[in-house]
C-alpha cells in the first residue's frame, strides 16, 4: 500500500560562510541543495525543499523555515535528530512538524525579520569575526536611527534592489526598523512583509553612509522617491546578515461550545 505524502515543516539554522546561498545552483554548495540531497537518501526518493526566502551567498540564518512533502515514515519529533546526524555541523534542524497541505514556507509567511551586525573598531573578537563587519569609525547612531525610521511603511524600494527588473513589483512594507548598540556591536533589526534582492544589505550600507556623515538622514526620503539603485549607498558585506525569524499568521482558535 502506498503511503500518502504529508507536508513537513523544518526550522533551520545555518552558518552560510561556505555556501553559495540558499537556492540550488549547479556545481555550487547551497543550503537547499544539501537538505534535498540528505532527504533524498533518507526517504529513498527525490525530495523538493521550499524555503521562506533565498538568502544570498555568505548570509546566515537562525530562523529559516522550509517545507517538503514526503511519506510520514519518521515521526516529526524525531526528524531533527535524524537529519542532524546526517547534515554538516554548519546546518542544523532546530525543529520539525507535520503541517496542513496548504502551508507554504514562503507564500504563507506574514513577515520576516533580519538582523545585521557591525563591530566597532579594528580588533574584532575572533569568536564573532565571521559574523560581523568591522567599522573603523564611530557612526552617528541617532542619524542612522532617523534614516531607518524614514524607511518604515509601504514604499517602492527600487533604490535598494540589486538587479531590479523594470516591470517587477518593488513595493514592500517595513513594519519595524531599529538601530541599537550593545557594547562594541551595532545591530540593525528590520521586519518587513518581504524583501527584494540584497535589500537589507543595501539599506544598511546606505544607513552607514548616513552614520559617517556623507549625507543627512533626510536624504533617505529623496533616495526612496528616486527609485534608482544608483542613488543609494553600496551593499555591505553579507557575513553580518542573519535571517532571524519568519512570522506566520496564527490559526484561528476553535470556539468553545457549551455542553448541551
Amino acid at each position: 500500500m502506498t503511503i500518502p505524502n504529508r507536508n513537513h515543516r523544518l526550522d533551520v539554522a545555518y552558518n552560510g560562510t561556505r555556501y553559495s546561498g540558499w537556492q540550488v545552483q549547479s556545481r555550487q554548495p547551497t543550503i537547499q541543495g544539501r537538505l534535498e540531497d540528505t532527504l533524498a537518501v533518507l526517504y529513498g526518493q527525490p525530495v523538493s525543499v521550499q524555503g521562506s526566502g533565498r538568502t544570498d551567498a555568505g548570509v546566515h540564518a537562525c530562523g529559516q523555515v522550509a517545507h517538503f512533502f514526503a511519506p510520514p515514515l519518521i515521526p516529526a519529533e524525531q526528524l531533527p535528530r535524524v537529519l542532524n546526524d546526517r547534515l554538516p555541523l554548519d546546518i542544523r534542524i532546530r525543529g520539525a512538524a507535520f503541517v496542513p497541505d496548504d502551508f507554504h514556507a514562503r507564500r504563507s509567511a506574514a513577515s520576516k525579520i533580519y538582523r545585521y551586525h557591525l563591530w566597532l573598531g579594528p580588533c574584532t573578537d575572533p569568536f564573532v569575526a565571521p559574523f560581523v563587519v568591522p567599522v573603523l569609525f564611530r557612526p552617528d547612531l541617532d542619524a542612522m536611527q532617523d534614516g531607518a525610521r524614514r524607511l518604515c511603511g509601504t514604499h517602492d524600494f527600487s533604490s535598494f534592489c540589486s538587479q531590479a527588473a523594470p516591470d517587477a513589483n518593488h513595493v514592500r512594507t517595513i513594519r519595524r526598523f531599529h538601530v541599537f548598540r550593545r557594547g562594541r556591536l551595532i545591530f540593525f533589526r528590520v521586519e518587513a512583509t518581504g524583501f527584494l534582492q540584497q535589500m537589507v544589505r543595501n539599506m544598511v550600507g546606505t544607513l552607514l553612509e548616513i552614520g559617517r556623515g556623507r549625507f543627512p538622514a533626510a536624504e533617505m526620503d529623496a533616495i526612496l522617491a528616486a527609485r534608482d539603485r544608483r542613488r543609494a549607498g553600496p551593499a555591505i558585506a553579507p557575513r553580518g546578515l542573519f535571517l532571524m525569524r519568519v512570522r506566520y499568521p496564527r490559526p484561528p482558535k476553535t470556539p468553545i461550545r457549551e455542553r448541551d
